[in-house]
């Protein structure tokens, strides 16, 4: 893991996505748009690196944003950089653990919100070269039968090609690769990097912050090795 400088941050690295969007609803409530190609009226409330710990001895989770809507929907941005095998399953984990988190004890089930986990990965998780991947539970039997269980995970590749995609789409991916801002959303985004590049409290977060991921991927690596070695 090599070292950054806070000033040279883009959107993409893990920590500028997480205090950007945390920081700004309109931000929130505009990327996703762009991204399900769907309106959202109002987002109520954003929180970054978000903890979920059911129980003591169960796998928690740190979502990097969640999210919701006037309707009730919960939505959860993920900025995955470093190629991951299990994405698929991880995107399970992740909305099962929102559902415990959303609902109350005893509630019923109709209760629980409609949720939605988007990963935004700076490569081609599937391989197919699509710009997006979004899924439902379908019928395998009757593929245009929809579960309807409010559950939707979608995977954007910010490597593939954009010349079929709508304009929004073409300048986010256009901006999450080269930082070139090209239209109004991407304009308002960048600004919001460049503020938070001022930040002084954030810079010396970011510091502290790196170097406990530098910790945790050297500790990682030794464990791999004693693996290895038994």
């Amino acid at each position: 893991m090599l070292k950054r400088k806070y000033e040279t941050l883009s959107i993409a690295d893990n920590f500028m996505f997480c205090k950007v969007f945390s920081t700004n609803l309109e931000l929130s409530r505009k990327m996703i748009e762009i991204i399900l190609d769907r309106k959202i009226k109002e987002v109520k409330s954003v929180v970054s690196e978000k903890t979920v710990e059911i129980t003591n001895d169960a796998k928690s989770v740190r979502l990097d944003i969640l999210l919701d809507d006037q309707m009730g929907s919960v939505y959860n941005l993920e900025m995955q950089v470093a190629k991951e095998k299990f994405l698929n399953k991880r995107s399970r984990y992740y909305q099962s653990m929102i559902d415990l988190e959303f609902i109350e004890k005893g509630a019923p089930y109709e209760k629980l919100p409609d949720s939605i986990v988007i990963f935004l990965c700076c490569f081609d998780y599937f391989g197919q070269g699509l710009p997006i991947y979004a899924f439902k539970n379908t019928c395998h039997e009757k593929t245009d039968l929809d579960l309807n269980d409010g559950t939707l995970k979608v995977f954007v590749n910010l490597t593939a090609d954009t010349k079929d995609c709508s304009d929004s789409v073409k300048s986010l991916f256009r901006y999450f690769n080269t930082g070139f801002a090209s239209d109004s959303f991407t304009k308002k985004l960048d600004a919001a990097v460049d503020k938070a590049r001022l930040h002084k409290e954030w810079r010396v977060e970011f510091m502290d912050w790196q170097a406990n991921e530098m910790r945790h991927a050297y500790e990682k690596e030794q464990a791999g090795m004693e693996g290895e070695k038994r």
